[in-house]
């Protein structure tokens, strides 16, 4: 069942609202099996969301719930990060060991910041290191600590490890936890009153579920912290994505560097990807930044064109729905894309 809410937006508590292209999602996504939330935004006014689906066990899909962020997190890192380069306390490519000179990192001394936001360290992951690693318990500070598998500023090679380390980086350098560095450069900035980063006890109210049904066991993000911890409702991502793309939490200098994507290295930015688009009804390439997130069956997409100051939000609960890729024009992104950057509110 779809729950079309141009009756009741309010819930959102976003700026005012604006018809949208309810219909057209709502056709797009019937018969897929898409279980969750796509929204459509123009800085952080809604022009568009359907709810689908269950969020738990008798639970029916609403857009006011808490979400597992999963690796979106990196994106806001990274961000939260840039901030602290603009105020001079941090530099995008000089070593870590600089800001911290007793990193527990082999290569501390040749990882950048840059590195670490576009995952290009060497740095081990956690999957990457023998199972005895984890005989006394699940420690991201050990793990990430291991041999290194390649050099720094090398191949690009995706690894939560690598945004562990940068959230320590940043503790260091703000003499504060994460969450704090988050709050005051990010979270209150933005107005994302009712985003946090969970744990064991706190991962939102959606549950994700099998391909068969089954209801899955959240994990502990207190284990992911700045990797993929961060737990709040869909109207807090759309509030971050309109705060960084109209410039209320980085200079357009810091937008720059944040968004250049790198082509070799299949368009990766820092904290996020970055490329051109071509997309049915648009008549150029839209230039598109994208976030993508999965963990416990829950998968989420963001992407922002900043050009147009619109966002395309997909939050689902069942796994990929067939989410597909952008540059391939084909799946559910390219098209909800198609009607997000390409029709007119």
């Amino acid at each position: 069942m779809f729950i079309s809410l141009l009756g009741a937006l309010a819930l959102l508590s976003l700026s005012d609202t604006a018809p949208g292209p309810d219909q057209a999602v709502a056709d797009t996504l019937e018969g897929t099996g898409f279980s969750g939330v796509a929204l459509i935004a123009e800085g952080d006014t809604v022009l568009s969301v359907t709810a689908q689906g269950a969020a738990g066990p008798d639970q029916p899909m609403t857009p006011e719930l808490d979400w597992m962020w999963a690796s979106v997190t990196k994106q806001v890192m990274a961000v939260a990060a840039l901030s602290l380069v603009e105020q001079g306390h941090l530099e995008l490519d000089g070593p870590l060991i600089e800001h911290w000179p007793d990193a527990p990192l082999e290569s501390a001394d040749r990882i950048t910041l840059r590195d670490l936001m576009r995952h290009t360290t060497g740095l081990p992951d956690y999957d990457d290191l023998p199972a005895d690693r984890f005989e006394t318990g699940f420690d991201p500070d050990q793990l990430c600590s291991g041999p290194p598998k390649g050099e720094p500023g090398g191949a690009f090679d995706y690894n939560n490890c690598d945004t562990w380390v940068l959230g320590r980086l940043l503790e260091h350098v703000s003499g504060a936890p994460s969450e704090h560095v988050l709050n005051e450069r990010v979270l209150t900035p933005a107005g994302m009153a009712e985003t946090r980063l969970g744990d064991a006890r706190d991962f939102g109210d959606v549950i994700g579920r099998t391909a068969s049904g089954d209801w899955v066991q959240p994990v502990d993000l207190g284990l992911y912290g700045p990797a993929a911890g961060l737990v709040g409702p869909v109207a807090d991502l759309v509030r971050f994505n309109a705060a960084l793309m109209e410039g209320r939490l980085l200079s357009e200098a810091s937008r720059v560097e944040l968004w250049r994507g790198e082509p070799e290295r299949g368009y990766v930015a820092l904290g996020a990807w970055s490329f051109p688009a071509r997309l049915d009804g648009c008549a150029e390439a839209v230039d598109l930044i994208e976030r993508r997130g999965s963990l416990s069956a829950i998968e989420v997409r963001s992407l922002m064109a900043p050009t147009l100051n619109r966002s395309l939000i997909l939050m689902s609960n069942q796994g990929d729905p067939g989410y597909g890729e952008i540059w391939m024009s084909e799946g559910l992104t390219h098209e909800l894309a198609s009607l997000a950057f390409c029709t007119a509110p």
